[in-house]
């Protein structure tokens, strides 16, 4: 009897994960392509298989948060596909590049897509990027230096989810357009309504 195929046979699942903090001084510091193609190779590297990177079909990325509608030095952010830009640093050969909204389920969104298309058999095998190197740039800014975070392979990625504002202007004039500034209000709002301590 022969077994019948089924979507279980295409099940996506983990194989290999990198991390890294950047400690390093300003001038040592690393940059996003730099930092996401060193956690990239990290979770190649975890996989323990050989040549993993040339089954890559798929490499996405999740939004940092200086390239929002909202930030005020995109001018100095000139990724205009990292995820491509990942990908020719790792010598990976992928049909598919994908680069998310901003927000917290942010990455959730990019697996998401991800597990949908290899379920589909659109695709093998994807890696997926994501970070922030917002303390490095703040640190860089304040120098008065621009950023130099630079690079164009010439390709644009498939965007998903929705980049649309959080607040309207009436709470952006009241200041209320940061998580910084409004998660601790909704702390308060929380103690106050169950009258629990918000720690």
């Amino acid at each position: 009897m022969t077994k019948r195929k089924s979507d279980l046979d295409l099940s996506p699942v983990f194989i290999g994960i990198g991390d890294f903090v950047d400690k390093n001084t300003l001038e040592k510091s690393l940059n996003p392509l730099e930092l996401f193609s060193l956690t990239a190779r990290k979770a190649l590297a975890d996989t323990q298989i050989d040549n993993l990177h040339e089954h890559i079909d798929y490499v996405g990325t999740v939004r940092l948060s200086v390239d929002y509608p909202t930030a005020t030095n995109q001018d100095s952010f000139g990724y205009k596909n990292i995820s491509h830009s990942i990908a020719n640093n790792l010598n990976i050969k992928a049909k598919e590049f994908v680069y998310t909204s901003m927000g917290g389920n942010a990455p959730q969104v990019l697996i998401e897509d991800a597990a949908k298309n290899i379920l589909s058999g659109n695709i093998n095998c994807a890696l997926l990027s994501g970070g922030e190197t917002l303390k490095t740039m703040i640190d860089i800014l304040k120098t008065g230096e621009n950023l130099d975070w630079y690079d164009d392979p010439k390709t644009r990625p498939r965007e998903i989810g929705e980049n649309e504002l959080g607040f309207n202007e009436y709470e952006k004039n009241h200041k209320m357009d940061l998580p910084t500034n409004v998660y601790p209000l909704f702390c308060s709002g929380y103690k106050k309504g169950t009258k629990k301590d918000s720690r």
